[in-house]
């Protein structure tokens, strides 16, 4: 997948801010999360993924948001965690 940064803040200026990440159909959205954590220090409580425009849910597989190879995630890495409510499952 390709993966695209946007935020208020972060400090990733690789490519424009887009840089591919390889999973697998069963990955879930948490284990992106922890990944970021791992590799950028972002904490999960900060990262937002979506996918078409809607929130993935941390329980979501990319089976189940129909994440093909060149799918485009955008992933918002805010200073302060924000509540949002649009969710895909």
């Amino acid at each position: 997948i390709q993966v695209q940064l946007d935020g208020d803040e972060y400090g990733i200026d690789q490519n424009g801010g887009k840089f591919p990440i390889d999973v697998f159909r069963f990955t879930k959205v948490r284990e992106l999360r922890a990944a970021f954590e791992f590799a950028y220090q972002y904490p999960p409580s900060n990262q937002y993924l979506f996918v078409n425009g809607c929130l993935a849910h941390d329980d979501s597989t990319m089976k189940d948001l129909n994440v093909g190879p060149n799918s485009l995630f955008i992933l918002f890495v805010l200073s302060y965690p924000r509540t949002f409510n649009r969710t895909v499952t």
